[in-house]
């Protein structure tokens, strides 16, 4: 594996034969890392291990694993694109065991908050639950995409954050979260689209504007 203690500019690929925790490894800095490029930078393992975290100046791609070990990765307004075949390529794990059960408001992907941002692009290629450890301005506000499903034109699944509340609701009033998911998929086919058993979204509670939440549009 690479240490990366500074920045990284990144606009071609990155290959390796190394497993996570691995690849190219982002530890060690005195500031938050920063990865650059044009918008075009591929990597096949990326891992995150220091607390001052990372940040993007530029949209990448992940190919193999993305593991966040400790800090944050704020992809701020571009896209975070999910290119592997397993189903958990987003981990948080040191011991190379895929473990996905430590994310937290500290250990988390961080957008920017606006519904316009590039979000997580993640590639659906198989029957399984995907996990977005997302959040946005302090937030972890993770969301489950569980595949029941898959056909033969495989595509992406993108999931952005909004923090705020969502326009074409609030313009019929009621109670309603301070803060939306948007949802879109790409390049499957029009009768390939898969079949989903379950999309869980969770909330911040400072997000919540009355006490029933059952009561919300």
């Amino acid at each position: 594996s690479v240490v990366v203690n500074g920045i990284i500019v990144n606009s071609g690929t990155h290959i390796t034969n190394h497993s996570s925790p691995g690849g190219i490894q982002l530890t060690g800095g005195t500031a938050q890392h920063t990865i650059g490029g044009v918008g075009t930078g591929r990597f096949d393992v990326l891992t995150i291990d220091d607390t001052f975290g990372a940040s993007f100046t530029a949209s990448q791609q992940v190919d193999s694993v993305l593991n966040l070990i400790t800090g944050i990765l704020n992809i701020s307004t571009h896209q975070l694109t999910i290119n592997s075949q397993a189903a958990n390529a987003i981990v948080d794990d040191n011991a190379g065991d895929g473990a996905t059960n430590n994310f937290s408001v500290s250990r988390m992907i961080q957008t920017a908050g606006n519904a316009s941002d590039g979000g997580v692009n993640y590639f659906i290629g198989t029957t399984d639950t995907y996990l977005y450890p997302l959040g946005a301005n302090g937030k972890y506000t993770p969301a489950t995409l569980d595949i029941n499903v898959v056909n033969a034109n495989t595509g992406f699944v993108n999931l952005t954050p909004a923090d705020n509340d969502l326009g074409t609701t609030e313009v019929t009033g009621g109670d309603l979260l301070s803060y939306y998911w948007r949802l879109t998929g790409s390049e499957f086919g029009a009768s390939d689209i898969p079949t989903v058993n379950s999309l869980i979204f969770n909330y911040d509670q400072s997000d919540v504007e009355a006490d029933v939440v059952s009561n919300y549009v």
